[in-house]
């Protein structure tokens, strides 16, 4: 009988909301949690200036000079914060680089293309490239931990 009620005890404690993994994220590392408040705050000085780069771009440019304008500036920002502030990586390599690159095109295209979809149903770009943020920050962050900047 104890078994059981361990059972189920132990199985409300260990659930998927959504498929995330709530008691994981409870019983991170400390060098995790770390990690994930490196990523908050050179993420925010990122996208603080790709936005900038961003917003000012879409009044002059195309969506898609404007979005290729501003990942460019958070291709070289990005690589270098990220990996040597963030994952803590002691030689940025040119294979982490291209990786990188690729994880840039894959985001500009995503970026590219949402705005341009939401602008169909008179979304403001602006607003659509605001909305994209998070969206895209958390795309960027598993794919760098993932396959870019492993130690």
């Amino acid at each position: 009988m104890a078994n059981r009620k361990y059972f189920f005890l132990n199985k409300l404690l260990n659930f998927r909301l959504f498929g995330f993994d709530v008691m994981g994220y409870l019983n991170q590392s400390k060098k995790d949690i770390k990690e994930k408040k490196l990523f908050i705050f050179f993420g925010v000085l990122n996208v603080f200036f790709t936005n900038m780069i961003l917003q000012i771009s879409l009044i002059y440019f195309s969506t898609q000079l404007a979005t290729f304008l501003s990942q460019l500036f958070n291709l070289n920002f990005g690589y270098y914060m990220y990996g040597k502030k963030v994952f803590k990586v002691k030689e940025l390599k040119k294979r982490d680089f291209i990786n990188y690159f690729m994880l840039n095109i894959i985001l500009w295209n995503i970026n590219w293309g949402l705005i341009s979809f939401l602008n169909i149903f008179n979304i403001s770009r602006n607003i659509s490239a605001l909305a994209l943020i998070p969206f895209l920050a958390l795309l960027s962050y598993v794919y760098q931990k993932q396959f870019i900047f492993l130690n």
